[in-house]
């Protein structure tokens, strides 16, 4: 059954989603426990790089426009450009 996202300040529907079998559902979750390890491992100061180019980016994309999203990317891999 598909579900939607609401904007939450006008309750108007913003995207209708399809709904995930088992088999999209543990695969999902598996590739997020796979980054989840891989991030744990990662140096700290890596971490805090990444996190600031991804704000850094956020900010300068949101200037202007108040629904600016990130772009979409495969599952588990970051932006090269959050990464730089």
């Amino acid at each position: 059954m598909p579900y939607s996202s609401f904007n939450p300040a006008t309750n108007r529907q913003i995207q209708t989603h399809p709904s995930w079998d088992d088999r999209r559902l543990v695969q999902a979750l598996e590739q997020a426990h796979g980054a989840q390890q891989v991030w744990a491992q990662t140096p700290y100061a890596r971490r805090a790089e990444v996190l600031r180019n991804a704000a850094a980016q956020w900010s300068r994309k949101s200037e202007g426009s108040g629904n600016w999203r990130p772009p979409a990317h495969s599952p588990g891999v970051l932006p090269e450009s959050v990464l730089m």
